[in-house]
């Protein structure tokens, strides 16, 4: 049997991509697997007008990378991630003011287990930094696993969000919203 070789820390921590993407590519903004490609302040990149009045882009480069890294110890947990996307190579139906765009930002997640395999505390984080806007938000929550398996959880949490760089159907935020939300889910896997 080949031995494969051994993946060092690094490989593990950094993960990057470049996608192109085009208006014809993006899913509808109410798609449950919403994943258009936005501008920090939460603007779709094709929207008409969103990089220059009367101006609609059509094709876009996006490249990304992070360095993400967790550790867990006897049902505390702490997780981390830092990234860079630069949206570049903008075609448009006409001229724009910009050539390219970047933005950076973190996130952070801090856990116990209050009782094993039942119920779960957590808070976050995360802050964007961008060419047009910065937004954040913060959000602390319990899990409770029903039965004490991963089949049925009830899941409580308070979100606090500036200017909202997200929003869809399957979350709470409004894209540019600020303020505070109350969310309650009940899931089942089968």
């Amino acid at each position: 049997m080949d031995a494969k070789p051994a993946r060092t820390a690094c490989e593990d921590l950094v993960k990057s991509a470049s996608v192109r993407g085009d208006r014809q590519s993006q899913p509808g903004a109410d798609d449950i697997d919403n994943t258009q490609i936005r501008l920090s302040n939460g603007t779709i990149v094709f929207t008409p007008g969103a990089l220059a009045p009367g101006v609609s882009v059509s094709d876009v480069k996006y490249y990304m990378t992070d360095l993400d890294a967790g550790v867990k110890y006897r049902g505390f947990a702490l997780e981390g991630e830092y990234y860079w996307r630069w949206l570049r190579d903008l075609k448009a139906d006409g001229p724009l003011p910009i050539d390219s765009t970047f933005d950076h930002g973190f996130q952070a997640m801090a856990s116990a287990m209050l009782w094993p395999e039942t119920v779960q505390a957590y808070t976050m984080g995360s802050y964007i930094f961008g060419d047009f806007g910065d937004s954040w938000e913060a959000t602390a929550g319990f899990n409770w696993w029903i039965f004490h398996r991963r089949e049925i959880r009830l899941n409580l949490e308070y979100l606090y969000d500036h200017e909202s760089a997200i929003g869809y159907t399957a979350v709470p935020q409004t894209v540019g919203g600020t303020g505070s939300i109350f969310n309650a889910s009940l899931e089942l896997s089968f």
